[in-house]
């Protein structure tokens, strides 16, 4: 059975814990947080027990989210307005949704980027496109999906079959720690599925579910675990192999995505694009035609002096951000030298000559 003394920590570190990934993304108050509580419900039994440490780590995690409190009081609570504002517009008819499966795809070799529900087709793109390594890398891809979704099924059937949601004295701890492990991978789906649906949750990219991320390696230690206690030593040679295999190619996708996808929309680009425009509009106001909110947010996080004078009308200059659509708003950007009257298309810009472009 397990040391009382660390139960009792265990039991009081909980929510704090969870508060802490609450401040780096709200989604987790979609996935994992409903999750422990629903498992704390499930194991009424020892969470009465603890029930005292629980609490206490409950009034710790308010204290870790004071600080954002007060802000957000001062502030008249701006970051929970555009909370409940993205909320209320979100598109849902996404499948599936929520997207729990990600916790399926986070152990394996999948690499794409910005994939969600609506963009399957940037799975073969990251592979297909311009990627000298896409044989092997696919390969393993495929071999991964294989190991996961194998080890899944072996867990579920060895824990369904052999009855281990039960808690026995003779347990070890190691044992007993996997099987609640696992249990709170199973929870995961329902609770996640049901706070999201019922409580207004938004689908969104693999980062709204990354709260699970280290419940999706449950399954194959799960497998791991059992296949060492019978000594199959065979079959985990072939996983180590395949490890070895897999590290490989993880390493050809970490290549691809730093040449196409890192290098090209580095921060400092960003930066530098809005201390072009703040020096070149020279306290002028003006629009930025196809920047996103994100861009100018940055704009005025990074302008001295209220230089970021970008506005929805009366403007003087109008910048185009020569990027493809997909991207964050970077340079290079095209210098309006001349007072514009208008707001001019993309190709009406490319067919301009400017005398004195920004460049970077």
């Amino acid at each position: 059975m397990a040391n009382t003394k660390y139960s009792k920590v265990a039991a009081m570190m909980f929510f704090p814990v969870l508060a802490l990934m609450g401040q780096s993304h709200f989604a987790v108050y979609y996935g994992i947080v409903p999750t422990v509580i629903l498992y704390l419900i499930v194991r009424y039994k020892i969470s009465i027990k603890y029930i005292k440490y629980i609490f206490l780590g409950v009034f710790f995690s308010f204290l870790t989210y004071l600080p954002y409190l007060i802000s957000e009081i001062q502030n008249g609570f701006l970051n929970t307005n555009k909370m409940f504002m993205l909320s209320s517009t979100a598109e849902r008819n996404v499948f599936p949704f929520p997207q729990v499966h990600f916790l399926f795809t986070f152990p394996t070799n999948e690499f794409s980027v910005m994939y969600d529900a609506k963009h399957l087709n940037r799975i073969m793109a990251f592979y297909l496109n311009d990627n000298p390594y896409y044989i092997f890398s696919l390969i393993v891809l495929v071999l991964s999906i294989i190991v996961v979704f194998g080890a899944f099924i072996y867990s579920i059937i060895y824990f369904i079959k052999n009855k281990k949601w039960k808690i026995y004295n003779n347990t070890n701890n190691t044992e007993m720690v996997i099987n609640e492990l696992f249990i709170l991978f199973l929870l995961y789906f329902p609770a996640t599925i049901f706070t999201t649906i019922f409580g207004g949750g938004v689908a969104g990219l693999a980062r709204y579910q990354f709260g699970g991320f280290a419940l999706s390696f449950i399954p194959i230690i799960y497998l791991l675990y059992y296949l060492t206690v019978k000594n199959n030593y065979r079959v985990l040679n072939y996983i180590a192999v395949f490890s070895i295999l897999s590290a490989i190619a993880m390493n050809f996708n970490i290549m691809v995505y730093y040449q196409k996808f890192h290098e090209p929309y580095r921060w400092t680009d960003y930066i530098d694009a809005v201390y072009s425009i703040i020096k070149d509009s020279n306290g002028m106001n003006f629009s930025v035609d196809n920047a996103s909110s994100y861009f100018n947010d940055m704009g005025k996080a990074y302008s001295k002096n209220d230089g970021w004078k970008n506005v929805d009308s009366n403007y003087s200059i109008t910048y185009y951000l020569d990027v493809p659509e997909f991207g964050i708003k970077y340079p290079p950007i095209y210098d309006r030298n001349a007072l514009l009257s208008k707001k001019y298309t993309k190709e009406e810009i490319e067919d301009m000559k400017f005398k004195n472009s920004v460049k970077q």
